[in-house]
């Protein structure tokens, strides 16, 4: 691959004998773009469209799902044969976000079939944050039974220290035979596991929420950006009004003191005197 660049209103190869990460390696006589496509109306439809038939983000897998997602946008339009996950990705956080912010988080009108579509996926990638999906458990074929391991009571208590103590008192005790240290190490072992697996989850939920957090707030501080920046031209279009409405106050003073001057001559005055 070849890295294109305009420069002084000219293309211009950058760099040769490039390899794409995301681009499968294409024969050395066909010519062809990266992104063979433009971001128009009709190509976000689509792509939002395929986006909530498939819809990632309420599976576990969704990395084999928008895999899949990518399949299908290649197979239904020519234009998109190079389109990849990132793109995809990228373009329906972006449409997502710009809707969510034009609306205001509103539910979109009856006739507004992407507005519709949008939202749905909005309150999906929502829902999927709130609540994680788990891998779903595979059961396990016929075969040698799992053990489990029976929950400890008094009773089994009393025995460990019945058979503990008897132990004590044989002349062959040594120690460290008949403890019930292994029973606390076993135990302790399966705790230590899935205590871990809760910790990472939790870990990567909060790094999600931090993330999401960091873009409302992002979100906010850029609309309050836009806020000013309205506000600023505002402030200069009722400027430009008052200098307006002064240059025509100042005109017409200006139109009634030539009258009164036009009146004011001489012949005015001879008319006054005859």
């Amino acid at each position: 691959m070849v890295h294109l660049r305009y420069k002084g209103g000219t293309l211009n190869i950058a760099s040769c004998n490039l390899e794409h990460r995301n681009h499968k390696l294409f024969s050395g006589n066909e010519v062809i773009s990266v992104r063979s496509f433009s971001f128009t109306d009709d190509i976000d439809f689509l792509m939002a469209k395929v986006v909530m038939e498939h819809n990632p983000f309420c599976t576990w897998n969704s990395e084999k799902e928008w895999l899949s997602l990518v399949e299908d946008l290649q197979s239904r339009d020519h234009r998109m044969k190079t389109v990849t996950i990132r793109v995809v990705k990228k373009r329906i956080r972006f449409l997502i976000d710009r809707y969510m912010a034009n609306s205001n988080g509103k539910p979109p009108l009856s006739d507004d079939e992407m507005g519709i579509i949008l939202y749905e996926l909005a309150k999906a990638k929502q829902d999927a944050i709130d609540n994680i999906p788990k891998q779903p458990i595979k059961k396990r074929g016929r075969g040698r039974p799992r053990k489990r391991e029976r929950e400890e009571t008094d009773e089994d208590d009393e025995e460990i220290e019945d058979s503990h103590l008897d132990f004590d008192d044989s002349p062959n005790f040594s120690p460290g035979s008949g403890s019930p240290d292994k029973h606390k190490i076993k135990r302790s072992v399966s705790v230590v596991s899935s205590s871990g697996k809760d910790i990472s989850m939790f870990l990567r939920y909060m790094e999600r929420k931090d993330e999401d957090d960091r873009k409302l707030r992002q979100r906010e501080i850029d609309l309050r950006r836009d806020e000013l920046e309205l506000h600023k031209k505002e402030l200069e279009l009722q400027k430009e009004k008052f200098e307006f409405d002064r240059l025509e106050r100042q005109a017409h003073l200006d139109l009634l003191k030539m009258q009164l001057e036009i009146l004011a001559g001489p012949k005015s005055r001879q008319m006054m005197s005859e």
